[in-house]
């Protein structure tokens, strides 16, 4: 095979892997097209040399007297799987292992000359799922003026959850929202939790993606959930490093076929949360190929509350229809993003937009679904990706009292307004993007552990988010319901 020519790639099912490989990740193959960086340690063993992933989805731990483990130190990259990579912070000796503190890394700090090509299917009826519960972003409280993203390694419990359609759990009807049901989907919706309220859990089906949003803070309850939808989801992934550079890149996800979204949500003392939560939960489907590349599913969300009155309950949902695919290209420099088309409204979130207050209720519910051909885990995963943001905001009118319309009196008490947007954004790149809070709170857990190194929010090329949709709507179609 001359260098031109791309290395061969293939998505793998979770059968064809060993039972280390599914705990712990897959290794790099062999292959004399593919050129690592001189600072890149590869452990031979793969997987075998493994013997823990960090329960907080910094690091992991490896057989110290695996071949060339001796050679890892602080500043270089370490190469041991597909999710057991990263810069090396710090490696401390316990016992017969090394504990690995690992940071981010760009595509080019691994590969300095390579060509990758992938065109084919998914299945998300057969992935694994990957969960770090002390991932330092599972909780982060946010500064209200500040937009949405932009010791040793613990042992365990870090341990990748196989599922098949033989074994999936369909969703209760009782953790439904209202008028949703996910039963009446056409496939199977397989949660990460026996307790998805509980706890986030990630949705995956063959014809969906998106996650259960549980919160409990501040006195307020909140049950959110996200569903992007697909039809024949498939992916089309090319690309070509030069001497350290990304000369060619494509990632086209195609399928996408709608968004469904809403919340129940209450407030007995009139209390608010203002929190981003980075889902410790990556949904994973292997590469086999000379890199260890994975498709990665990985989500964030963000709740804003605005409870005016105590005993306030609002709830909504609304579904959203589109076409399309989210892609990207780039080309000595150049960028080209395609989103998803011809959307329109299947329910509005207005047509369910209800609850109780004897105050203004307000709520924002932003979520974050970012696919990547990747290596890596969680915020640290590095390679192209295409993100998508959709955010829905609702503002309900006070039951104590209507808005005055028209100056008179009579009118008082008979309009209550209600409002609600969508907003979806796109944005693309070739490396990594961790939200800032998140990045706030890594350093954080890395200055504990007496580590110098600091992190950025990203690495790598990208673009700035770009708008796909802009929804707007009120009830009644009045001028001064557009001002609450």
């Amino acid at each position: 095979m001359s260098r031109a020519e791309p290395a061969p790639l293939r998505l793998l099912r979770p059968s064809e892997l060993t039972d280390a490989e599914r705990r712990y990740g897959h290794a790099p193959t062999p292959d004399p097209t593919v050129v690592y960086q001189p600072e890149v340690v590869i452990i031979e063993g793969g997987a075998q040399a493994v013997r823990g992933l960090g329960a907080d989805g910094l690091g992991c731990s490896i057989n110290a007297r695996a071949a060339n483990a001796a050679d890892v130190r602080p500043g270089r990259v370490a190469l041991v799987t597909s999710r057991c990579v990263g810069r090396v912070f710090a490696v401390r000796k316990q016992g017969d292992q090394l504990a690995l503190t690992l940071g981010p890394v760009e595509i080019t700090d691994i590969v300095r000359d390579g060509s990758f090509q992938l065109d084919q299917p998914i299945d998300f009826d057969d992935t694994l799922v990957f969960e770090a519960p002390e991932w330092p972003g599972a909780s982060v409280p946010l500064d209200p003026l500040l937009p949405f993203a932009g010791g040793p390694v613990q042992q365990g419990p870090f341990i990748p959850h196989e599922w098949s359609s033989s074994a999936a759990r369909l969703v209760p009807a009782s953790y439904g929202l209202p008028a949703f049901d996910v039963r009446s989907r056409p496939s199977f919706v397989r949660i990460a939790s026996e307790d998805p309220v509980g706890r986030d859990a990630p949705i995956v089906g063959k014809n969906m993606l998106g996650t259960w949003m549980p919160l409990s803070e501040n006195g307020v309850q909140f049950l959110g959930h996200a569903t992007l939808h697909l039809a024949a989801p498939r992916l089309n992934f090319v690309l070509q490093i030069r001497n350290a550079k990304v000369t060619r890149c494509e990632l086209e996800f195609h399928g996408a076929a709608g968004l469904t979204m809403g919340f129940r949500a209450s407030s007995q003392a009139g209390g608010n949360v203002n929190v981003l939560r980075d889902l410790p939960v990556d949904v994973t489907i292997p590469i086999g190929g000379p890199v260890p590349f994975s498709v990665l599913v990985h989500q964030s969300y963000m709740v804003q509350t605005a409870f005016t009155a105590a005993n306030s309950f609002i709830t909504e949902l609304g579904d959203y229809k589109f076409q399309g695919m989210f892609g990207l290209g780039y080309r000595d420099g150049a960028w080209k993003v395609d989103g998803p088309e011809r959307f329109s409204i299947k329910q509005s979130p207005l047509t369910s937009l209800n609850g109780v207050s004897l105050g203004v209720t307000g709520l924002v519910l932003t979520h974050q679904v970012k696919v990547m051909v990747g290596i890596g885990a969680f915020g640290f995963a590095t390679g192209p990706y295409t993100a998508l943001t959709s955010s829905i905001a609702v503002t309900r009118g006070s039951d104590a009292e209507g808005v005055p319309w028209g100056g008179s009196p009579t009118l008082r008490g008979l309009v209550r307004c209600k409002q609600a947007s969508l907003n979806m954004t796109m944005a693309v790149g070739v490396g990594y993007m961790i939200p800032q809070p998140v990045t706030k709170a890594i350093n954080f857990v890395l200055s504990t552990l007496n580590i110098q190194h600091r992190i950025g929010s990203s690495g790598g090329l990208q673009t700035q988010p770009r708008g796909v949709v802009n929804s707007r709507a009120w009830e009644p179609d009045l001028p001064v319901c557009k001002l609450i």
